[in-house]
């Protein structure tokens, strides 16, 4: 089944505590359709702006790589894995219908939109790693270790995923900086997005907190070399592939 607009969706990707809240919030005030969740206050101790049924989207299509990236051999095992396939499609079909912007832990579902016709855009959400794990470690359980592969997977994965489809990547500093401005061109150019507009919503959006935040350790030197990975693309719009220009018929 066909997109019934244009086909264009927005992945913010953020493995979470990277400002991409904020982010979103300011994308919404420049024009971005996030759907149900729409433009509302948001707190940001907590976060906002996540479709309420993406998670569980995410969740079936783990459930379905947990069973195999391909499908398996033998037919009861193809039967579960297809079952799990057509109930994460069918979830994801149904949230893709509802917004053209999506915020969080997406990385898993980029591929799959595309499979289903649409054409997606990846803006990764970052911020150096020490810093995530300050204002995520005391939220979650898991050991700072854990975190520190989710970090490097998720952006990984994205920045991968934005040099396919398309995108660019935003560092939460940049945003926070009012003296800089490459990253709203490169969000503009991503998203179609008018650049003053952006940089409007990120001047009424932007609460500077006076008080300097302490340094922290930096244990885990492969989270940095991602950090220091995604800081080479700053301000960069990252077009589609040739491939994937071809296969969307451009």
């Amino acid at each position: 089944m066909s997109p019934p607009d244009d086909g264009r969706r927005v992945f913010v990707i953020t493995p979470g505590r990277t400002g991409s809240s904020l982010l979103a919030a300011i994308l919404s005030d420049a024009g971005a359709d996030f759907g149900p969740v729409g433009a509302d206050a948001w707190d940001p101790a907590r976060g906002a702006f996540e479709h309420p049924l993406a998670g569980r989207v995410v969740a079936r299509f783990d459930h379905m790589n947990a069973l195999g990236h391909r499908e398996p051999h033998g037919p009861l095992a193809a039967a579960r894995w297809r079952a799990v396939r057509h109930r994460a499609k069918a979830g994801l079909r149904r949230v893709l219908g509802e917004a053209r912007c999506l915020k969080g832990h997406l990385e898993t579902v980029v591929h799959w939109a595309a499979r289903l016709g649409y054409r997606p855009t990846v803006i990764v959400s970052y911020r150096p790693f020490n810093e995530v794990l300050q204002t995520l470690g005391h939220m979650h359980p898991q050991p700072p270790h854990a975190h520190a592969a989710d970090y490097d997977t998720t952006l990984r994965d994205a920045l991968s995923l934005a040099s396919t489809y398309g995108g660019c990547a935003v560092d939460y500093h940049e945003v926070m900086d009012p003296a800089e401005t490459a990253w709203a061109d490169a969000l503009a150019a991503a998203l179609d997005l008018d650049r003053d507009a952006v940089l409007a919503a990120r001047a009424n959006r932007v609460r500077h907190d006076t008080a300097p935040e302490g340094s922290a350790p930096t244990p885990f030197p492969s989270c940095r070399t991602t950090y220091d990975t995604l800081r080479r693309y700053k301000g960069l719009h990252l077009p589609p592939a040739r491939a994937t220009r071809r296969a969307f018929g451009d």
